[in-house]
């Protein structure tokens, strides 16, 4: 047989293989329609195929970040505004914008240009400080588009301060983690000790902060009267009732008297059980702040005395908070040992202000809630050091964080609605950082 005959052969027997598999040829006998017309039967045990089911295809949009980046709470009218902006590629100018008009309001030139190799974009900033009317904004510019919308208002912190405390009212009342809880009044009753003048008080009223702490603390001790099991950590308690005593009774003496009360008994109970606790040296602090009384002065002596023996002082945010109720008090105290104390909460503070731009930059990378409230606790720290020795370096690193908090960041992300206020430790942190905003500019 010849080549050519061979190769006939084979495609006859490819093409009988190909018709058998597709159903047609031979094996298909044919039928007529309700139209009359004839079509193939299949018989049985052919092969058929079909076309796949359509593919369910996903177009996951990417996230759009602006470019321009401006605090979610606005700017107060009176003071500096500015943007931060970020991008591949800037015009030489910015527009601000009327919301609702669309009207361009202000014109501007891009300031602080810097080209940054590692991601090959440049940042900038916009300053529209002269802008001194009240209303609702938006910045435009060619390549990066809009910013978010923001306002200007009149007395911008002032508000927001008592909105954050109000906020307290219902995150006392829900459910949550209890220490979170007393933690953040701790630190409101903190932010009250140092900045009482940024809660403006009619005379003779109780400042807004001590009502919301009034009230989850009478809660509180109505629960902890009728408990029968111990579910807490009463040293913990016994920090927060004598801490609210100690400031209550210039209010109300009658209820200040007996949180301290309560406060005292529960430590005698704790004492006895000989249990460990992170606040037990909070506790004893705030006892002797409250009391004067010479045991817990004492105690908290003999424990600073050995932690600075050790080398190993202030290494927990109990014992910063402890360190900084004793050497504030009105009673006597060891002013060798409460220099000592303020040196260390200084070299901490000097720390932070080495590293926050390290730790803003891990904080957006994705680091989550738990760096977050390491940043927060930093910055009751760093508010504390610049109210006692008025650094201005200090001042404006908190003001850039007040700002970075709200979106003023990278990635335009909004902190303070989207983690802070989810958590009573690091709002009641926030709202000691918007306390020093207020002292801070004030001495501007």
């Amino acid at each position: 047989m010849s080549v050519m005959k061979k190769n006939i052969s084979k495609v006859i027997c490819l093409g009988a293989v190909l018709l058998s598999l597709t159903g047609c040829g031979n094996d298909a006998a044919e039928q007529t329609n309700a139209t009359g017309q004839t079509e193939p039967v299949l018989k049985e045990n052919t092969i058929t195929y079909r076309l796949l089911e359509e593919p369910e295809l996903t177009y996951e949009v990417p996230e759009l970040i602006p470019g321009l980046c401006v605090p979610s709470g606005g700017y107060d009218v009176s003071e500096e505004k500015i943007a931060h902006v970020y991008g591949k590629i800037l015009p030489e100018e910015f527009f601000l914008l009327d919301r609702e008009s669309g009207e361009v309001v202000y014109t501007g030139a891009f300031s602080e240009v810097k080209y940054h190799k590692d991601t090959t974009s440049y940042s900038a900033v916009a300053d529209f400080t002269e802008v001194a009317e009240t209303g609702e904004y938006v910045l435009q510019c060619d390549y990066l588009g809009y910013s978010y919308p923001f306002t200007v208002k009149e007395r911008l912190q002032e508000t927001a301060l008592v909105e954050m405390v109000t906020g307290f009212s219902e995150m006392f009342s829900s459910e949550g983690e209890l220490q979170s809880k007393v933690d953040g009044a701790l630190i409101l009753l903190l932010s009250y000790d140092f900045y009482e003048e940024s809660y403006e008080t009619e005379a003779g009223q109780i400042p807004q902060v001590l009502q919301v702490v009034h009230t989850y603390v009478e809660t509180l001790m109505e629960e902890l009267k009728k408990e029968e099991e111990q579910s807490y950590d009463p040293y913990m308690m016994v920090a927060l009732l004598s801490k609210y005593g100690n400031c209550y009774q210039a209010f109300d003496w009658n209820k200040g008297n007996d949180a301290l009360k309560l406060a005292k008994n529960l430590w005698k109970e704790a004492e006895k059980k000989e249990e460990s606790s992170d606040y037990r040296i909070l506790a004893a602090s705030e006892l002797y702040k409250a009391t004067g009384t010479y045991s817990y002065r004492k105690l908290v002596q003999e424990y600073f005395d050995a932690q600075l023996e050790a080398g190993e002082v202030l290494k927990s945010r109990n014992e910063v908070l402890a360190a900084l109720t004793h050497f504030t008090t009105d009673y006597k105290v060891n002013r060798s040992l409460c220099t000592s104390l303020m040196e260390e909460i200084l070299d901490q503070a000097e720390e932070v202000y080495s590293y926050i731009v390290l730790d803003n930059q891990l904080l957006s990378m994705g680091a989550g809630e738990e760096k977050l409230d390491e940043i927060m606790w930093n910055m009751v720290t760093v508010s504390v050091v610049e109210y006692v020795i008025t650094n201005y370096e200090y001042g404006d690193l908190l003001e850039e964080e007040y700002f970075y908090l709200q979106g003023r960041n990278p990635q335009a992300y909004d902190y303070v609605n989207e983690m802070i206020v989810k958590s009573p430790r690091m709002q009641a942190a926030y709202v000691m950082l918007l306390c020093e905003h207020l002292a801070h500019d004030h001495l501007k």
